[in-house]
């Protein structure tokens, strides 16, 4: 499986901001897989889980951002009664994988923390605070990702 690139959280940053007053139905959903080993970027199961978050994608209209190897977001607009059956879609599909591929750390995954969706008629200025937060963190995509070099042991000596 091709990994599929999705732009960065600096870009999806810049999305609420311009939802200010119009974001009515509006809904972040942010999917943690943090406890899954994310040394292997070119692991089978990667590969898969964006394979499935670009069909999610296409399904749903929906935009799709990266946040780092572990983290991603979705933007999307869906209704009170779409809402159960879209984060259903998400959690069975996205469990079932991780079963498939890491079956010993399958147990590891909280599935309270695993997606998070946040309405953005409700609480945007929570949700921009949150990703310029989530931003500010060493480690993460976007522009100052790329200035993090890797770990040397004649620099650490």
């Amino acid at each position: 499986m091709a990994r599929h690139k999705s732009p960065p959280g600096a870009v999806l940053l810049k999305r609420p901001k311009e939802l200010e007053g119009k974001s009515s139905g509006m809904s972040l959903m942010l999917i943690s897989l943090t406890a899954l080993p994310t040394d292997d970027e070119d692991d089978k199961f990667w590969g898969e889980l964006d394979d499935f978050f670009t069909e999610y994608k296409a399904r749903y209209d929906a935009e799709l951002y990266e946040l780092s190897l572990g983290d991603r977001a979705i933007l999307v607009k869906m209704s009170e009664q779409a809402e159960v059956g879209m984060i259903s879609d998400i959690k069975v599909s996205v469990l079932r994988l991780i079963q498939q591929c890491y079956p010993e750390q399958f147990g590891m995954i909280d599935q309270a923390r695993m997606l998070r969706s946040i309405n953005l008629g409700f609480k945007l200025p929570h949700a921009i605070k949150f990703l310029e937060h989530y931003e500010n963190q060493p480690g993460k995509t976007g522009e100052k990702a790329m200035d993090i070099r890797p770990l040397d042991r004649k620099r650490v000596a």
